[in-house]
């Protein structure tokens, strides 16, 4: 598996320079010390086999911490024509009068450079330099390859499928009525292609719609067609199997439950960097249809893995919001896949299975996109939509309509009663957190810790993760045994993945009492609760606020929203609206207003080719076979 940035490790017998054209950049903080550190062992591996013009070693060690900064932000490419004058330190304060290159002299110097592979739209001309420029872009290779894999498998299974079926009877119980119904249509696009995309804000149906593509699926293959369904974390795979199982439950025959699993373990996680995953392309997972939820929060590495296990005749199904935060690590795959217009190759063979449905509605490489909101029919939809449109006086509006389901707490008003407000929250649901540990209840435990959540957008200061804990901390002193560290009731948080243990960051657990009374460790699973001794847990922290990066994936019945100041750079539409869409019935916004319009007026922007190199290669397939056919 190709390393994640997370894993780009300087090697430690390098010097970090602070001389030369790196130094001022350095030291402003616009470059970090990883930045430096691993463009100078670039640049060394770089001279040991062709010694280049100094002045263009400089030039490109600057691309290349330059291009190591953005992976680190998320994304994929750099724009050295746009990041020459992005003077922003990592905690968003401009830096005037940075030394930045001519760009046309920038770029040259990296065209006639040993480090840098000179790359055509559809390969790099030398694999084993790290480097490659395509246009006026800078990848690592690495990159560049993964990026290349991931755009190619997907057009590969854009074309043509055999054997399409054609009764319009597998969908007629599943989805009855003659309406346009785009549950219909996807499932439609579902058993007649090999990719489909299923994208959808919250309580559009997209669970649902998994539901009765499984169903369908077991009229139109067999009762035993093999299925393999997946989601980035534990949690979100237990929500998965739990709301598709229900689902199931509702529609005609005997529908057998289905069992949902994390992405490492559908493709058979293992400790050996030279193949971390027992399935791979020359060893495929014996499924004929794989379905993986909260695909937004899958990175490039990991889409790379997954369409590589995947067999070329089976079926994928991707599915997600591409207005929630991307993932943690390098890129927004699901983004820049649903970005991809145009009609989808071959979305005509939907026609014969849903032949009320407009098969123009698939776009680009298999999407459909859920618009009606089934779930939230109130305020929080309206808030949701009002963010993801990018209204920010739309969203204001809602948030002081004196909905109950939304509340706006200001924070320039903030005072004794509000604060009573929050405490008595917080009390009465550690109390249902508390009663259930104590009683050994595991299941009941990890219900009522999901009834409640403070989420912020940062970890530290006064608007962050660790200051709410302190404060909710404060909240509840009869929970809170003095020198008890895993006191029962007290929730915690994964911050690293240990998979021997089967545990991955950002996986929510609780504290309850064993049989013997001794504390176990609970988190929820699909089937049953996994419990685990303290003592065999290294990497967890106290849990009562969490970051919203770390609720993705999770719903709560409530959830309150601390907004940090207006200049933060992670105040982001995205966040905003992933934040708020983790509440099931009620939330509660604490910020300012300027924070508020800040935050619906980001985006998050992380820089990548797919959505361009997608465009085109389908671009190419359609006017190959329009040649075949003639």
């Amino acid at each position: 598996m190709t390393p994640k940035v997370s894993d780009l490790n300087p090697d430690p017998t390098v010097s970090i320079r602070s001389d030369g054209l790196l130094d001022p950049f350095h030291r402003a903080g616009v470059l970090s010390t990883t930045d430096v550190q691993i463009a100078t062992a670039l640049l060394r591996i770089s001279r040991r086999r062709t010694p280049a013009d100094p002045q263009d070693d400089e030039l490109v060690r600057l691309a290349a911490a330059v291009t190591v900064r953005g992976l680190r932000h998320g994304s994929v490419t750099v724009d050295l024509t746009t990041a020459a004058g992005e003077s922003v330190t990592e905690d968003g304060i401009e830096v005037p009068d940075l030394p930045w290159p001519d760009v046309p002299e920038w770029l040259a110097a990296l065209q006639r450079h040993p480090l840098v592979a000179r790359s055509p739209e559809d390969s790099a001309d030398d694999s084993t330099r790290p480097l490659v420029l395509a246009d006026d872009r800078l990848y690592l290779q690495k990159y560049r390859s993964l990026e290349t894999s991931v755009r190619d498998a997907l057009v590969a299974r854009c074309r043509p499928v055999a054997g399409v079926p054609t009764d319009p009877g597998l969908l007629t119980d599943v989805f009855p009525g003659d309406q346009p119904n785009r549950q219909r249509l996807a499932a439609a696009a579902a058993l007649s292609t090999r990719l489909t995309i299923l994208a959808g804000g919250p309580g559009t149906g997209k669970t649902t719609t998994i539901a009765g593509i499984i169903a369908a699926l077991r009229r139109s293959d067999g009762p035993d067609v093999s299925l393999g369904l997946a989601a980035p974390t534990g949690k979100a795979a237990a929500r998965m199997q739990s709301a598709a199982n229900e689902a199931l439950t509702a529609l005609p025959g005997d529908q057998k439950p289905i069992t949902a699993v994390t992405l490492h373990r559908l493709l058979g996680w293992r400790p050996d960097p030279a193949r971390p995953f027992r399935h791979d392309r020359d060893h495929p997972l014996p499924h004929d249809v794989v379905i993986v939820d909260e695909t937004s929060m899958v990175d490039l590495a990991m889409m790379h893995s997954l369409l590589s296990a995947v067999r070329p005749d089976a079926r994928l199904i991707l599915v997600g919001d591409p207005g929630q935060l991307a993932s943690i690590d390098v890129g927004a795959v699901l983004e820049d896949v649903v970005a991809v217009a145009g009609p989808a190759p071959h979305s005509e063979n939907v026609s014969a299975l849903a032949p009320n449905e407009d098969p123009t509605l698939i776009t680009g490489c298999g999407t459909v996109t859920l618009t009606e909101t089934w779930r939230f029919r109130g305020a929080i939809a309206e808030l949701a939509v009002a963010i993801d449109s990018g209204d920010a006086d739309a969203v204001l509006t809602v948030l002081r309509s004196g909905s109950a389901d939304v509340q706006f707490t200001d924070s320039a008003t903030v005072g004794a009663t509000t604060a009573e407000e929050l405490r008595t929250e917080i009390g009465e649901w550690a109390a249902a957190v508390d009663e259930c540990a104590a009683g050994a209840d595991a299941v009941g435990a990890l219900a009522a810790l999901d009834r409640y959540r403070v989420l912020c957008a940062h970890r530290h200061g006064l608007a962050g993760v660790s200051h709410w804990n302190t404060v909710i901390r404060s909240w509840l002193p009869n929970r809170r045994a003095a020198g008890t560290s895993w006191e029962i009731g007290q929730g915690v948080i994964v911050t690293a993945n240990d998979y021997a243990l089967g545990v991955h960051n950002g996986d929510a657990g609780v504290v309850v009492a064993g049989p013997d009374g001794d504390p176990l460790v609970a988190f929820a699973r699909p089937d049953a609760p996994l419990l685990i001794p303290p003592v065999r847990l290294d990497a967890v922290m106290a849990l009562d606020a969490m970051t919203v990066h770390r609720a993705q994936g999770s719903q709560f019945e409530n959830v309150t929203v601390v907004l940090p100041d207006p200049d933060s750079r992670l105040l982001t539409r995205e966040l905003l609206y992933t934040a708020v869409t983790r509440a099931r019935h009620r939330v509660r916004v604490v910020g300012s207003e300027a924070s508020v319009r800040a935050a619906v007026s980001r985006r998050v922007t992380r820089a990548s080719q797919l959505t361009l190199r997608l465009t085109a290669a389908l671009a190419a397939e359609r006017r190959s076979g329009q040649s075949s056919d003639s």
